[in-house]
């Protein structure tokens, strides 16, 4: 059974990689048709023409529409980090770009503390001053 949040991310995952390209795809392909019967097979005629010119015309509004909810789509998938393949991590490890989080990250020397070691040395010193806690059990 999935969680709401899997099921989410994988919709906007398959919309995002298979759905859109599809549409593109077929937008593309009747752009390209209606682009042919206006010039080549109805040259001469004009209704036909028109009426050819008028379906291009959806299609370049398909195009519109499909950029619009690509974007949209791109934007919840990288917006909430659902893109990523890691794992979810708590706030307070966000701070390490170098773990996928939004931090910035320099090594100018021995200035940068682990928040992952520094939560652990925390957690050492409260078990060494409380050894009977439930937390140090």
């Amino acid at each position: 059974m999935q969680s709401l949040q899997e099921l989410i991310i994988g919709s906007t995952i398959f919309i995002n990689n298979v759905l859109l390209p599809l549409f593109f795809g077929i937008a593309l392909l009747f752009f390209v048709w209606n682009a042919f019967k206006f010039f080549i097979v109805g040259a001469g005629e004009t209704e036909a023409k028109e009426n050819a010119k008028r379906l291009a015309l959806y299609g370049i509004g398909a195009f519109v529409i499909l950029v619009s909810l690509w974007g949209i789509v791109n934007l919840l998938v990288s917006g909430l980090g659902w893109g990523n393949s890691s794992a979810v991590t708590p706030d307070y490890m966000m701070n390490d770009s170098r773990q996928g989080g939004w931090g910035f990250y320099f090594e100018f020397g021995s200035d940068y503390r682990d928040p992952i070691e520094e939560e652990n040395t925390r957690q050492a010193d409260y078990c060494a001053k409380n050894p009977m806690s439930l937390d140090c059990r």
